[in-house]
Parts: structure tokens; sequence; C-alpha cells
């Protein structure tokens, strides 16, 4: 998570800017999920983000001079000042919060900055998700505003010409995560995670996808898994088959083989076990042995607008 992820629609928007424009006029900032690489946006689409996840700021001309992958303690403010609320949260002891930052990377005339929205779940004292507090559930075509407040010794400009204070609103939905992927190009390649033996064995999806027969649907005739990794999924995590069937929405992962054919497998087991990440245990005993596309739905949405692959061989 905590690596440079060029955005190319950003890089065009950046390239177009004047060089020598005023601050004021250059300003730009880009909000994308962070698994998907797709933009938060305000459409109507599915794939907005959610809070409890991570989302990836692009700013430019940049805001701050900072950059490096930090470790927790993540800070929520660098040392030049730079730092990234999130006002929506809606939440006491007041409305706003900042957000931890994770990690920020100079790109070509602007910057990536990986950070953790707050979600409704917060961990108890001492753990990585605790420092930052909790926020209210947010509710499908939220709208969550951020504010992007610029380093002392590097102002920009928000589009009114107020120095220090960029506003930016995205639309949110409840639970929209999104799967990361293995090349960390978002919406397609191998997803990042592994195939699991009911005997205990791990062999990493791109194995998988390379060796098909290394990654058998079931062991001695009893079901295997797949282990998949999102963010945003916070919402709609459950640490049981028994409790992710009484979720209301039921979430997934739909699979889908070179025909068409999906076939949608309720997880055993969905829960966080990172901050902002949710790690899905899949059981893949009832599929057939194929090489599918993937993603996560919930009830009958389609949440997450991925096709990344993974294959499985034949029982043994």
């Amino acid at each position: 998570m905590n690596r440079s992820i060029p955005n190319k629609e950003f890089e065009s928007r950046m390239r177009a800017l004047p060089r020598h424009a005023s601050a004021a006029a250059a300003t730009a900032v880009s909000i994308a999920n962070s698994a998907s690489l797709l933009p938060c946006g305000t459409s109507t689409d599915p794939n907005k983000c959610t809070n409890g996840m991570f989302i990836t700021f692009y700013i430019g001309p940049n805001a701050t001079s900072v950059t490096g992958s930090f470790s927790y303690p993540w800070p929520t403010q660098l040392s030049d000042g730079f730092r990234l609320r999130y006002e929506s949260c809606k939440a006491p002891p007041n409305n706003s919060k900042d957000m931890a930052i994770l990690g920020v990377f100079q790109q070509d005339g602007y910057q990536q900055v990986n950070v953790y929205v707050q979600g409704d779940v917060s961990g108890p004292p001492g753990t990585p998700g605790e420092p930052f507090g909790s926020c209210n559930l947010v509710t499908d075509d939220f709208t969550a505003t951020f504010n992007v407040l610029s380093a002392p010794d590097q102002p920009f400009y928000a589009a009114n010409g107020n120095q220090a204070n960029r506003f930016e609103s995205v639309k949110m939905d409840r639970a929209t995560p999104a799967l990361f992927s293995a090349n960390g190009g978002g919406t397609t390649g191998t997803a990042t995670g592994y195939h699991l033996t009911v005997t205990g064995v791990t062999t990493d999806l791109q194995i998988c996808n390379e060796t098909p027969s290394q990654c058998p649907i079931t062991t001695n005739g009893l079901s295997n898994y797949v282990v998949l990794y999102s963010t945003g999924g916070e919402n709609i995590q459950c640490g049981s088959l028994l409790a992710c069937g009484d979720v209301p929405e039921r979430p997934g992962i739909s699979f889908k083989n070179p025909g068409g054919t999906k076939t949608v497998v309720v997880p055993d087991f969905i829960g966080e076990v990172y901050l902002g990440v949710e790690q899905w245990n899949v059981p893949i005993g009832t599929l057939a042995p194929d090489q599918y596309t993937i993603t996560i739905v919930s009830g009958v949405r389609d949440l997450s607008i991925q096709a990344l692959t993974v294959k499985f061989g034949p029982g043994n």
C-alpha cells in the first residue's frame, strides 16, 4: 500500500496546466480508492470510496516537501505542517479529524499521499487504529468533504483563493471495498493473496496463475480456500460463515469463468487484519477448475468493478 502509484489521468491534467502559472491557477487535487486506483469522484457509478479504508490523494503542485513511507505510529501532521482532514466525520468531540498519513511519494510535478480515513470501528487501546478515533457509519450516496492543508513554506490556494486550505468533496457508499492487486495496477492483473489448502499449505496467487495445478480446488475431498485482501470492507466484515450470512447485504466474491458464467461464493470470514485492510477467506470447493476474474459483490451490487485474475486446478 505504501508505495508509489502514479496516476496517469492526473499526470495528463498536470501537463495541461501552465508550468509557470500562479498557484491559484495550477493547484489540482484528485482522490482515489487506493486498491482499485479508480477515483472516488461524484458520479453515480459504483466503486465510490467509504470510511475505514485507504484512499490516495494526488496533489499538485507539491503541497509538501516531505516524502517517504511511514510506519506505526503513523503521523497525522508532517514535520513541515502538511495535514489532511476528514471534515465529515460527524463523531464527537468534533466533526472533523486529521487522517493518518501512511506515505508521501514524489511524482512528475505532483505528490501522492496515502492516508487512512477513520471508520466506525475503532480498535482497543494500543492497537493501530485506536489513536485516530472512529467516525460514524456512512450511508449510501453520502457526500464527504476533505481538507488539504498545505505546508507553511509551500502554500497553495483553494478554488476561492484562500491560502492553506483546499476543500474537496467526493461521494461515499456504506460498503465499497476493492481488492488489492499484486502488481498495483488496480483493476486488472493477479489479485493479492494466496491459495490455502485444508492441510495448511499456502501458494501465492501469482504462482497459481502460472501453474494452476499447484492450487487445487479441493484436497483430500475437502474444500480449499482463496485468501484475498481488500480495503473499504469494514462495514460488511463478519467473523464467521453464520455471521456473514446474517449481514443484510450478504457480501461475497463473484467468480466469472471465460464463458461469462458467474458464481458468487460467501466467505467463511471477513475481518480487519491491519489498519484499513480486510482479509477474506473464501472456500473454492464448489468451483470448477478454471480461470476466473473476480470482484466483490454485496447483495446484488457489484462493488469494485475489478477484473482480477485467479486460476485453480483440479482437486486431489
